[in-house]
């Protein structure tokens, strides 16, 4: 097929899953022959990886969803590179990216939003006017935000689901044992991990919650919490509430070597209460780690309960906590989500799938928008 020109645009200031995902278009793109240039924002994380990765950027100020001097640089851009889509990959994004396409010579483009997050898009004026400026239609990451949208009042027929996908995280050999020495802990001790930002809807004060059942009954576990985030202190206050010290929960932080932590686990878990998808958890399953998580969101996408992992009720320590037990508790269970865990995700979640389901959906919002 003939290449297709895109300007991919994520102007938001950190890193995490988003960010990834447009990382992982834009490269993947490159890689297929797409032309493709990323408008993000100046001195940002996505920056510096798009550019050691030879992704062509334009760095904007990004400062708002109606910042002057990006929507300007947008509809320039628009008018210059004459692309196909300009995809649109946060709210910030859409907002900016909606503007643009009403200055002069910029209209003609086909804006595509990407909604990933599993609540109800702004009732205020301004966010249903860019959503109905999405004329071609939008990408939602899984089935549950789809819902949410449609809810929302979006036709069904102008929603395109593509799940967020994965490359398989490399885990250094030795990896393990090296971790372990840093933790300062035995070879025997159970590692029970998350990695997620410490914002109120990743659900880690309900982990909390169920962690002094767990550790009562199976002292030999360790949990550990990978991220970081402005409900840290509060979730760190939680915890010593709780009489859960370092023998049995450890904040880690944000770190660089989440592959060789996950390589270091014996099982994952995502407490979620509002989820788009979870890429997270299937980092963990195709790292070969058994899953337990909630009904939030697109996670009941990824694992089916009961035969890739185990599922809890959203806000519900008890349930996590029985989840756990279950899976502390039977060897040959952990063994066998995990093996079909990593079989389904590396069919279905994996970054190509992600490129390729992307590419399908701009065609076909081009087709039926006439472009």
């Amino acid at each position: 097929m003939e290449p297709l020109p895109t300007l991919q645009v994520d102007v938001e200031p950190g890193w995490r899953g988003g960010q990834r995902q447009v990382f992982l278009l834009c490269t993947g793109l490159a890689r297929r022959g797409h032309p493709v240039t990323a408008v993000v924002r100046r001195d940002g994380e996505l920056a510096r990886r798009l550019v050691e990765a030879d992704v062509p950027i334009v760095e904007v100020p990004g400062r708002g969803e109606a910042d002057p001097a990006t929507v300007l640089a947008l509809a320039r851009l628009m008018r210059e590179r004459r692309p196909a889509v300009v995809g649109l990959h946060s709210a910030r994004s859409h907002g900016l990216g909606a503007l643009a396409g009403l200055l002069p010579g910029s209209w003609r483009t086909l804006l595509v939003p990407t909604r990933r997050v599993d609540f109800a898009p702004g009732r205020d004026p301004f966010s249903r006017w860019k959503y109905r400026r999405a004329a071609g239609g939008v990408i939602a990451i899984s089935e549950a935000v789809a819902r949410v949208l449609v809810d929302a009042g979006l036709p069904r027929q102008r929603i395109h689901v593509v799940h967020s996908g994965v490359e398989p995280p490399e885990i250094p050999s030795g990896g393990r044992e090296r971790f372990r020495e840093e933790l300062g802990v035995a070879g025997d001790r159970v590692l029970v991990g998350t990695v997620a930002a410490l914002t109120d809807h990743k659900g880690h004060r309900y982990l909390l919650e169920a962690i002094p059942a767990v550790v009562e009954r199976h002292p030999e576990a360790l949990f550990l919490l990978v991220g970081d985030g402005e409900l840290r202190g509060d979730l760190e206050a939680r915890a010593r509430t709780l009489g859960l010290g370092p023998e049995h929960l450890r904040f880690l932080g944000h770190r660089e070597d989440v592959p060789s932590i996950l390589g270091s686990l014996d099982l994952f878990v995502l407490p979620s209460h509002m989820e788009g998808l979870g890429t997270a958890i299937v980092d963990a399953q195709m790292a070969g780690l058994p899953v337990v998580a909630t009904r939030a969101g697109g996670i009941p996408e990824i694992v089916l309960d009961g035969e890739t992992g185990l599922l809890a009720e959203p806000r519900d320590p008890a349930g996590l906590a029985g989840r756990l037990f279950r899976m502390l508790e039977d060897g040959g269970l952990r063994t066998r989500l995990a093996a079909a865990g990593r079989r389904r995700a590396l069919k279905h979640f994996s970054a190509d799938a992600m490129v390729e389901g992307t590419l399908e959906a701009y065609r076909n919002f081009l087709v039926s928008h006439g472009s």
